[in-house]
């Protein structure tokens, strides 16, 4: 390497450090990653599954109260049957 050779990369060198340390570059670097890390993350989103555990837990309360309806107005008839069966018998 001669003498020359060294005093242009001792240059170059110089140049690049400037041109690193400047406040523009630093920034549009900065914006740049934040801009790719967002298109990686938009990229490789995926909707998390809604979760069954509530669903079922309020499905199960619906059918509970819905038995319990049932099975009074149920009762409610029967009776109903018992006493119009009763009224046409003469006791």
């Amino acid at each position: 390497m001669f003498f020359s050779d060294k005093l242009i990369m001792d240059n170059y060198i110089d140049v690049v450090v400037e041109v690193l340390s400047n406040k523009d570059v630093i920034a549009t670097f900065i914006m740049v990653f934040l801009v790719m890390m967002f298109g990686c993350y938009v990229a490789n989103y995926r909707k998390k599954p809604k979760k069954q555990k509530k669903v079922k837990a309020q499905n199960e309360n619906a059918q509970k109260s819905e038995n319990a309806f049932s099975s009074s107005s149920e009762s409610s008839s029967a009776d109903e049957k018992k006493s119009s069966s009763n009224d046409g018998n003469p006791e």
